[in-house]
């Protein structure tokens, strides 16, 4: 019984240590399987979290792609858009951008999530591989076909956007149509009519030759100033503000002076100006492209008129800057500032402003009564305020415009033409009787109750015992009391001096070599060549004045049919025939001169011909052949004298054929000249005519006058002799216009003459 419990107990005792054993076994196993658990249901959670993440940036992405798909469908195609619906297309595709911008990162967060996934070996399903695809083939379809817009669009603008000058065409109707040059893409016209190109607007044509009406002003100010109100008004820049201006131009950033403006940063500068003008003034400004296209044209031809490309920025801020509307003294600093720096403006700045500002009246033929394009003058004038200082501020700048110096004194002129266009003042114009005076009054400082109208005062027409020396006091709006009163006291002590003290009503500028002052009248040198005929002109005009201003028979001239007509002058128009007759007499000499040098080649021509015909017969006895059989008959050889003449007399011929037609192209031109005298003294002929009417109105007025008072005799004496001097020095001036234009006839004549004389010399010599 012991040795089985002993047994039973030895039995046992392994199975213990088995359980044991195995127990710890399986809660290690449990320990390590329950770890296992958590791990895996962490990645579960984790492959959970990213597959919502992947829903929700698939979701985001189906709805963002729906939008821009939808997006894209209601969009008008680029090709079917209007010229005025760029502009908002090109927003569109700006906004469609940034949507595709959004878009994209939803995309992305969709496969970063996919990514993630798949670096987990976690294996997604069919249906969101599916969903992943088809999302990135749409975001890749769709981001192209915004790419293809953005560019049609961009073509578009640059085709025909506002910088291509596509929609200018619209300026000009037919048969004109508008075109850009391809070499300095410079806008030109063509009239297929006449099938001829031309760098000015048909309108800008119509436009200055309707200026021409202005050239009966006598004083160049006003003449240059209305002439400058009228293009103002007509291209609406009395419609651009400077303060628009201003907004404009700042995005006009350039260095200073030297930067050229492209014609399309002009034209994108320009529209947004007047289509603002149009929509506050419809009825004034009709057609944008026309007012664009005029301004251009007319900037182009002050600052460009070559075509060469060569429109810089400082001159196209400058010339918007004077024409615009807007206060004379807002328009001096704007322009101060344009040209300032930190220290104030230097003499270097002044003068490039200075420059592009005398341009203006130079493109309108008025330059040289406002000292012509050199500067130096004026800039001097102007430092000599401040003693020469190497700069000058804006308030020593404004006090030296104020007293309008003589190269821009046309722009207050302009102002005060602008401000009065509309005034209505309660007096009579004491020669055209006019009542109100519209416009500008004339008031005489030294007669009493004598006031002019603007019309009257520019033709320098009289009235009375009014003079043209006579001091007058311009108003641009009516008068008040006080200003009467002021007047009224100039008159009287004007009344009470001796001698009227006459003041400039501009600040001449002192030329030293430099320039022509506006009270000269003689702007052209005489040439040495036609001195000659300037004096046989002056001449006659001198007589032609000592006969009508006295009774003394006039000294006989050179020619007995100019002492019996000299005597008998009685109008500038017996002048005129004179000086016609002179003229035709030297053109006939020249041509009855050129016609028998003509005649004298073709016999020398002719008889060439002939001495060559015979000399060509012993070429046939006296050839080659003959010379070496003679050779072999004496044992030496003979020169060939024929062929030596035939040389000669080919470049003898060779140097007539050349002379003929030297001598035929200057008759050619000759006769050109001819016509354009003819042209010339036409248009003098109608100058003259004009001039006698406003005469004979003149002394019908007088011989009222003197009816009415025998006190008042002497002074209409007095005012015929004036009218008569006036009429004698426009009269001088058409003498020296014709003889300026027959300084190129003779110059022509001379230079020709010289070169046949050396040509003769060269044939005689050979």
């Amino acid at each position: 019984m012991t040795c089985v419990r002993a047994c039973i107990h030895q039995v046992r005792l392994p199975n213990s240590h088995r359980i044991k054993s195995d127990s710890d076994k399986l809660a290690k196993k449990w320990s390590e399987l329950k770890k296992q658990v958590n791990a895996w249901s962490r990645i579960i959670d984790d492959a959970h979290a990213k597959m919502e993440q992947l829903a929700a940036a698939i979701a985001e992405c189906q709805l963002s792609l729906s939008k821009m798909e939808a997006n894209m469908e209601s969009m008008q195609p680029v090709e079917e858009l209007r010229l005025e619906e760029l502009a908002d297309a090109v927003d569109d595709s700006d906004r469609l951008k940034e949507c595709l911008a959004r878009t994209r990162m939803h995309v992305d967060d969709a496969n970063d999530c996919s990514g993630q996934l798949l670096a987990s070996d976690i294996d997604l399903a069919p249906e969101l591989t599916v969903q992943l695809k088809s999302i990135n083939e749409r975001f890749a379809k769709l981001k192209v076909d915004v790419k293809i817009r953005v560019a049609a669009l961009e073509h578009a603008i640059a085709d025909f956007g506002p910088s291509s000058q596509h929609f200018l065409m619209n300026s000009v109707q037919p048969p004109w149509q508008r075109a850009v040059s391809s070499a300095n893409h410079l806008p030109y016209y063509i009239n297929h009519e006449t099938e001829m190109t031309q760098w000015d607007h048909p309108v800008m044509v119509e436009i200055m030759e309707k200026l021409a009406n202005f050239n009966q002003v006598k004083f160049s100010a006003y003449r240059t100033a209305m002439k400058l109100r009228a293009i103002q008004k007509r291209l609406c820049l009395d419609l651009l503000s400077l303060q628009e201006l201003d907004a404009k131009l700042q995005s006009l950033n350039s260095t200073w002076g030297e930067q050229r403006l492209a014609i399309k940063d002009a034209v994108m500068c320009l529209v947004p100006l007047f289509e603002s003008a149009h929509e506050k003034f419809p009825h004034l400004i009709r057609s944008i492209p026309l007012a664009v296209d005029l301004f251009l044209n007319f900037l182009l031809n002050i600052y460009d008129p070559s075509r060469d490309g060569t429109l810089r920025t400082f001159s196209f801020k400058v010339a918007l800057v004077v024409l615009c509307n807007a206060n004379l003294e807002d328009k001096y600093k704007y322009l101060y500032a344009l040209i300032s720096t930190n220290e104030g403006v230097d003499q270097k700045r002044l003068a490039l402003l200075l420059y592009d500002i005398i341009h203006i009246p130079k493109f309108l033929g008025e330059s040289a009564a406002f000292g012509g394009s050199n500067v130096e003058p004026s800039v001097r004038s102007c430092f000599e305020t401040v003693k020469f200082s190497r700069t000058i501020s804006v308030d020593d700048f404004l006090a030296w415009l104020k007293k309008e110096p003589q190269s821009v004194v046309w722009l207050p002129v302009m102002h005060r033409l602008a401000s009065a266009e509309f005034a209505k003042h309660q007096a009579k114009c004491n020669i055209c009787k006019m009542f109100p005076i519209i416009g500008l009054r004339y008031r005489c400082l030294q007669c009493f109750n004598v006031d002019v109208c603007q019309n009257c005062f520019f033709s320098q027409r009289l009235a009375k015992n009014h003079k043209l020396s006579h001091p007058m006091q311009e108003y641009c709006l009516p008068t008040t009391s006080g200003e009467d009163v002021r007047d009224f006291g100039l008159i009287v002590k004007n009344k009470l001096r001796s001698s009227s003290r006459t003041r400039m009503g501009y600040l001449p500028v002192q030329t030293v070599d430099e320039g022509i002052p506006i009270e000269t009248t003689c702007v052209t040198p005489i040439n040495p060549l036609t001195e000659p005929l300037h004096n046989r002109m002056h001449l006659c005009a001198q007589r032609l004045y000592r006969a009508r201003g006295d009774d003394e028979p006039p000294p006989p001239l050179v020619d007995p049919v100019e002492e019996t007509s000299t005597v008998e002058l009685k109008s500038p128009l017996q002048l005129l025939s004179q000086v016609e007759q002179m003229h035709k007499e030297e053109l006939d000499q020249v041509l009855h001169k050129l016609q028998h040098e003509n005649r004298e080649l073709k016999k020398e021509i002719e008889r060439r011909k002939n001495f060559e015909g015979i000399g060509s017969t012993p070429n046939l006895t006296h050839g080659p052949l003959h010379n070496a059989n003679g050779s072999m008959a004496s044992g030496r050889s003979v020169p060939s004298l024929p062929n030596s003449t035939d040389e000669q007399l080919l470049r003898e011929a060779h140097l007539l054929r050349q002379h003929k037609e030297r001598l035929e192209q200057r008759s050619r031109i000759l006769e050109e000249q001819n016509r354009q005298l003819e042209v010339q003294l036409a248009r003098l002929r109608t100058v003259i005519a004009q001039q006698q009417n406003t005469g004979s109105e003149e002394k019908e007025g007088g011989h009222e006058d003197h009816e009415l008072s025998t006190a008042s005799g002497e002074d209409e004496d007095v005012l015929g002799y004036e009218a008569r001097s006036n009429r004698m020095h426009s009269l001088i001036a058409s003498v020296d216009q014709l003889g300026r234009a027959m300084h190129s006839l003779v110059a022509s004549v001379v230079n020709d003459d010289d070169g046949d004389q050396d040509d003769d010399d060269e044939l005689s010599t050979q």
